[in-house]
């Protein structure tokens, strides 16, 4: 096999056990998503496992849902409101923070489509991000740059 190839293997192999070791949870897109809104904010980190309707709860009992999206990707999907605020974030292709919207669940309730024959409701994220307010990610895009960026 090519050692290219195995040391890829080797370094994503490290990457998952050491992000499962440190927060509990696999690592995905989802995750990595949910985990630095929790950090940006000062929540509680994730707990394992799926609670419907949010991923997050603050000291406060306000629930957050996170959306994970690309920022290429036209909609935001919605299957239910059993939460507080929704926080919309952005990847660059590097799986670091490229911007995190927030919006209360009445707003996306009110400006978002049924799409009845899916059981969802459907929001752009260009509509989400009109009316939602945007996160300053600063120190948390700061604080993840590598070392090589760096020097």
């Amino acid at each position: 096999m090519d050692s290219d190839v195995c040391a890829a293997l080797r370094r994503t192999a490290d990457a998952f056990f050491s992000f499962r070791t440190k927060f509990g949870v696999e690592l995905s897109f989802s995750n990595l998503c949910e985990i630095y809104v929790a950090l940006q904010l000062g929540l509680p980190m994730p707990r394992k496992g799926n609670t419907k309707g949010f991923d997050l709860q603050g000291s406060d009992g306000a629930r957050y849902q996170v959306k994970g999206r690309d920022a290429s990707v036209l909609n935001v999907d919605i299957n239910n409101f059993d939460f507080d605020y929704m926080v919309l974030v952005n990847l660059s292709d590097d799986y670091r923070p490229l911007g995190m919207w927030k919006l209360e669940a009445e707003t996306i309730r009110a400006s978002s489509a049924e799409r009845g024959k899916f059981h969802k409701y459907q929001l752009t994220q260009k509509a989400f991000k009109q009316a939602a307010v945007p996160i300053d990610i600063g120190l948390l895009r700061a604080s993840l740059t590598s070392e090589e960026a760096r020097a």
